[in-house]
């Protein structure tokens, strides 16, 4: 694989987080049917996830059997949001930290990150910085910053953005997300939940992409 093959190949790694990220957000049905995630991201998955593409292609069929997108929006308060206990918590710390409680040392050290790559939270964001979708969307912008490098020919720079990729996804997503996952797929009573859980997990962890990292990377 070429350096452009492979920036090609990791600008779409980054549109996979991407709309990961979006599908954690509350449910939106006709954002989901006005942009075509559920198709995008099959395509994607069959390059860069091969275990995704199964929970993935059956996932819009299963949004159709939900009752009404209200049934959807009460299934995703008592997954990730409340009242009462969270049945997956959507945040790094509930699980990296002894003490399973917000804002623990883990949220610090993913804050320090951000910060070092320039980034703060939107004040409108109401939740912690290490939610779900903004850990998904923060590889999303690693991953785009390193395919525009690698575009422009700036190897360096491309280097650091993917070693800093890998990094938080070692030290972050791939030692939460999967049972964060887990949970949601074992918790959920909704058929569509089960597979973006599985969806997710399969995503996270696949390596696809390290078998095309060219030489000279």
């Amino acid at each position: 694989m070429t350096i452009t093959q492979f920036a090609d190949f990791e600008m779409q790694r980054a549109e996979g987080y991407r709309l990961l990220a979006a599908l954690f957000y509350q449910p939106e049905l006709e954002m989901y049917r006005e942009n075509n995630i559920f198709p995008h991201l099959l395509t994607i998955a069959h390059a860069q996830a091969p275990e995704a593409v199964a929970p993935l292609n059956a996932l819009e069929a299963a949004l159709r059997n939900v009752e009404s997108e209200e049934a959807l929006l009460v299934e995703y308060a008592a997954l990730f949001v409340g009242p009462g206990k969270l049945l997956a918590a959507p945040y790094g710390s509930i699980y990296l930290d002894d003490e399973k409680l917000l804002m623990g040392d883990s949220t610090l050290e993913v804050i320090k990150t951000y910060r070092e790559h320039g980034l703060a939270i939107d004040n409108e964001f109401h939740c912690p910085p290490d939610h779900i979708t903004v850990e998904l969307e923060f590889m999303y912008f690693l991953l785009h910053k390193e395919a525009t490098a690698l575009h422009e020919s700036d190897i360096e720079t491309a280097k650091k953005y993917l070693a800093t990729s890998e990094s938080f996804l070692q030290a972050n997503l791939l030692k939460w997300v999967p049972q964060f996952a887990e949970d949601i797929i074992t918790e959920s009573t909704v058929e569509y939940y089960r597979l973006l859980g599985q969806a997710l997990q399969a995503y996270v962890s696949s390596t696809a992409w390290k078998a095309h990292i060219p030489e000279s990377l």
